[in-house]
């Protein structure tokens, strides 16, 4: 068969050639146009888009706008600022809505700024409070005018000062640097007249400064949770006593140099209601003896416990039996946790926990899940365990080093 379709010769393929160029040309001068164009539908898309999201406010009366913004948007500190410039429907509702000027982390506001409008919207709410660095200091007068509203309070403990009652501070946070000296009587922090809804106590080593005893007479505040530091075991047994009946979680690090305990018999301290235990021993050199509580403490409804022990030091606390949730470094007896349900560390922890499962298949019946930071080599590791012996203890892996040493104020065992 033949055809009369046209064979290209040199002549026509210059001219396709010019053409194609000649194309190429075009789009090269047109592109910025195009893409100006494409950035005008984004925004008429963008724009579009908050529309959609801003015209049923038009329509909502502000008292329920005021119930989506504290109770079901996902908010921030900024949040009354951010949301205020959507539009002025939003505006009038956060203008309107005292809880969430509350929510405002006062220290982040610059000198200068009016800090006194935001603490006039957000009455009759209480307030937080965060004086942690000497950018925070121009925050130090709202203290004795904030008195009664602050409920949550995080404060270098030197420049804290007990004059007046916080009668509705329910977490109270001190941070004292090494050396530094507080104003006032540190026996004012276990006073319920000046802290009587006080739920939440951390306060480093600030309780050590107390000489002499607890007032016997003076009511301690509802501390439920309670994070110290001491190396005067004598005040650390007075203080338990004292708050035996009300603790629910306890934070307790034992530091150097530790000063001699005055009684030659040994305490015992029973806590009916503590449901969490955190216990950190001096650091110890090679040649001392293994650190033991100078006292022992009785807990029959633990069940979560947290312990930093090493290679001397392991199992300080004893009554363990009801522990479901262990965190741990260095060593410990898994024999004394028999109903363990969670483990929470690092790679070296779970090292010690896998070595002695080896070697005991069947220990730890009730075992469901450890916690670790991705290790891939451990996850195989446990992969095959369960494999082996028929178990199904799950890998809740995570990202970050998990602080399970920090105060109770940072972390929360009882969350993961």
């Amino acid at each position: 068969m033949t055809t009369n379709r046209r064979v290209p010769g040199p002549i026509l393929k210059g001219e396709v050639a010019n053409e194609i160029s000649g194309q190429f040309k075009q789009m090269i001068i047109e592109e910025p146009a195009l893409v100006s164009a494409g950035q005008s539908l984004d925004e008429l898309e963008l724009e579009e888009s908050r529309r959609t999201w801003t015209i049923p406010v038009h329509h909502l009366p502000i008292e329920i706008l005021s119930i989506i913004f504290v109770h079901i948007a996902r908010i921030t500190w900024k949040s009354p600022f951010v949301l205020g410039r959507v539009c002025r429907y939003w505006r009038e509702s956060v203008l309107q809505t005292p809880e969430a000027w509350s929510m405002v982390k006062l220290n982040r506001i610059k000198p200068g700024l009016p800090i006194s409008t935001i603490l006039t919207r957000s009455e009759p709410y209480p307030v937080d409070l965060v004086i942690i660095n000497y950018y925070d200091y121009h925050v130090l007068d709202l203290i004795p005018k904030l008195n009664r509203r602050i409920k949550y309070m995080s404060v270098i403990y030197q420049t804290f000062q007990t004059d007046h009652p916080f009668t509705q501070l329910t977490t109270l946070v001190l941070i004292r640097p090494g050396g530094l000296t507080a104003n006032g009587d540190p026996k004012a922090l276990l006073d319920q007249k000046i802290f009587p809804n006080l739920r939440l106590l951390s306060c480093g080593d600030a309780l050590d400064a107390i000489n002499g005893d607890i007032p016997p007479d003076t009511v301690p505040p509802p501390i439920r949770e309670l994070a110290f530091v001491t190396r005067k075991p004598d005040m650390a047994i007075k203080l338990l006593q004292r708050l035996s009946s009300q603790l629910v979680a306890l934070h307790m690090q034992i530091s150097n140099p530790l000063q001699q305990h005055m009684v030659s018999q040994r305490a015992r301290i029973v806590l009916p209601r503590l449901n969490t235990l955190a216990i950190i021993p001096p650091h110890l050199m090679r040649y001392e003896q293994p650190f033991k509580l100078p006292f022992a403490v009785r807990t029959p409804i633990l069940s979560s416990y947290i312990e930093a022990g090493s290679y001397q030091t392991h199992n300080i606390h004893k009554d363990t039996r009801t522990v479901t949730r262990l965190a741990f470094s260095g060593r410990i007896d898994f024999g004394l946790f028999p109903n363990l349900q969670v483990v929470i560390g690092s790679i070296e922890t779970m090292t010690t926990l896998l070595q002695y499962l080896e070697k005991e298949p069947e220990a730890l019946p009730d075992l469901a899940r450890v916690t670790f930071q991705r290790a891939s080599r451990f996850e195989e590791r446990l992969r095959q365990f369960n494999r082996k012996y028929g178990r199904s203890i799950v890998a809740n892996i995570v990202d970050e080093p998990i602080p399970f040493l920090s105060p109770l104020d940072d972390w929360d065992i009882n969350a993961i």
